[in-house]
């Protein structure tokens, strides 16, 4: 009997000691390293000098990948686990959805140190993020559908060229989450992030807002490759051909 309450007890003790552990994942704030799941505490303060880490960050040491919810990403010499993101407002306060990595980044503007190759980006409404020299010298890199001419010049490091017929290039993201004002839209075999819209105002000059998913494509007549299946029509739209009876008037349904 004393053998069987013995038993209970130990079970009962390890249930409360689970229910008091608080869960510490990948970019939760701590003090410690015994209060991150990972062991590992990237301190908001180091030697009482600010280390940038805004309420400290649980993170953990990778080789190539990490567990979901994670972003394997180089810092100096190493390369940790950061909490993954897709818009800031993903991030915890101090910390901005950095979209070369889509990884919760300290905001350089709190302390933290960018290091050798990099400056912080110190402008009151966009800034916040490490960037090199000649994007901070020229200014501040464009976001989400605005023009590029090279992938150095996104804040996502990914630039739809006006080679292809991105009339002055268009800063996208590869995802299958985008941010807000923005759809995952598949062209070709890429899942791309691109400017939602409800009529043409919504669009950038050479772009038009394609009406069955109601995001900002490029007019075809200038020069957008419809591919093999769709043809561009007069108004500058991609339609698939519906084919009539022999005899019959052609007629086409619109599409991408």
């Amino acid at each position: 009997m004393k053998k069987r309450l013995a038993i209970i007890l130990a079970v009962l003790l390890a249930i409360f000691a689970c229910a008091e552990k608080d869960d510490k994942p990948i970019g939760a704030a701590c003090e410690e390293k015994k209060d991150c799941d990972s062991g590992l505490c990237f301190q908001q303060e180091r030697w009482g000098e600010s280390t940038g880490w805004t309420g400290g960050y649980c993170s953990d040491k990778c080789t190539e990948s990490c567990s979901r919810g994670a972003e394997c990403i180089e810092i100096g010499e190493n390369s940790y686990c950061m909490a993954s993101c897709v818009r800031d407002s993903d991030c915890r306060g101090g910390y901005l959805c950095n979209p070369s990595v889509r990884a919760c980044l300290p905001d350089c503007r709190e302390g933290w140190d960018c290091g050798d190759a990099y400056v912080c980006d110190e402008d009151a409404e966009d800034g916040g993020y490490c960037v090199d020299e000649d994007s901070s010298a020229s200014g501040q890199k464009n976001d989400l559908g605005e023009p590029c001419d090279g992938d150095d010049e996104c804040l996502s490091d990914y630039c739809l060229p006006d080679s292809s017929g991105w009339t002055d290039g268009m800063c996208s993201m590869e995802s299958d989450v985008c941010p807000e004002n923005f759809l995952g839209t598949l062209i070709n075999v890429f899942n791309l992030c691109l400017p939602l819209c409800d009529n043409a105002d919504d669009c950038r000059e050479g772009y038009l807002c394609n009406p069955l998913i109601n995001v900002c494509l490029p007019d075809c007549r200038n020069g957008w490759d419809c591919g093999q299946v769709l043809k561009c029509g007069n108004d500058g739209f991609c339609f698939l051909p519906v084919f009539q009876k022999i005899g019959e008037p052609g007629e086409f349904e619109s599409a991408l």
